[in-house]
């Protein structure tokens, strides 16, 4: 039987917090970051909650270059949140260490 070629266009990486494990994969293209398949906006309505999650990616000056798609369960929201921002700041890590490691560390 042959086995089916897959092309991986992106990074993976975990985040966890409290009860809550974030599977992140990130993407080195434009496009809108959905977490649990809602947009990040919906998913972590408030203020702080977008701005703490949008933190990341102005940090590291990827804002707008990458874009991630997250799978989170277990945990509360500030657990969610939390486990997702570290999953996201893991990939970017792992994407270009040189540029995004000591930045986000």
């Amino acid at each position: 039987m042959a086995r089916k070629k897959t092309t991986k266009d992106y990074v993976f990486a975990v985040g966890r917090r409290k009860g809550a494990i974030a599977r992140v994969r990130l993407f080195k293209k434009k496009g809108e970051t959905v977490v649990n398949e809602k947009p990040v906006g919906d998913y972590f309505g408030g203020v702080v909650e977008r701005y703490l999650f949008n933190r990341v990616f102005q940090m590291s000056g990827a804002e707008g270059k990458y874009f991630a798609t997250i799978k989170v369960e277990g945990g509360g929201k500030r657990g969610k949140l939390d486990g997702s921002i570290l999953g996201v700041a893991r990939a970017l890590s792992k994407a270009d260490p040189e540029r995004f490691r000591s930045v986000l560390k």
